[in-house]
């Protein structure tokens, strides 16, 4: 094929490989969302966990007067206390499973978005493969003896380079004499 055949044909395939660039920027995108939400359930997790007994405890302690060592605070303010934070611990897990629940979405997506791409590329692939042989046997068809004569004219052009090459050498040869004076 002539560079002017490839070009069409780079230009048949090119809307395809459009689409294929945006499917990958799309799930470039949903595995950089995916990093996103796995930090942010990380960082829950950390803050549930950092709501255990002792902080519970080491705040209601903290909470009252420092003067006396003996404090012990009352039952109704502990439990006060501990199911506030109950609650923020409750609450964080609950955020963290929907966090994890928007990852697990998330890479369902990327995996429906891989197999659609595998998919257009194996279509793409063969299409191309069809159309090329088709162009190539069109084009048998149509210019019957076209690779033998494209044979004949690069055979010709490395006979015309010998030929450039030796009346070079001879003009060459020529200035030299010339130059001598001769």
């Amino acid at each position: 094929m002539n560079g002017i055949q490839e070009q069409q044909m780079t230009q048949l395939y090119l809307p395809q490989t459009e689409d294929l660039v945006q499917l990958h920027t799309m799930l470039t995108q949903l595995q950089i969302a995916l990093k996103d939400n796995e930090a942010v359930v990380e960082q829950l997790i950390q803050q549930a966990d950092k709501y255990t007994m002792s902080d519970v405890m080491g705040t209601v302690e903290t909470s009252h007067d420092s003067d006396s060592d003996e404090y012990m605070p009352s039952g109704e303010e502990s439990d006060a206390l501990l199911d506030s934070q109950l609650s923020k611990n409750a609450y964080l897990r609950s955020q963290v499973a929907q966090q994890t629940q928007t990852n697990s979405d998330t890479l369902q997506l990327v995996a429906e978005y891989r197999k659609g791409l595998g998919s257009c590329l194996d279509v793409v692939r063969q299409l191309a493969w069809e159309k090329t042989v088709r162009n190539i046997n069109l084009h048998r068809d149509l210019q019957p003896g076209y690779f033998e004569r494209n044979q004949q004219v690069d055979k010709m052009q490395v006979d015309n380079a010998e030929i450039r090459r030796e009346i070079e050498l001879e003009v060459t040869a020529l200035r030299k004499l010339v130059r001598e004076g001769c």
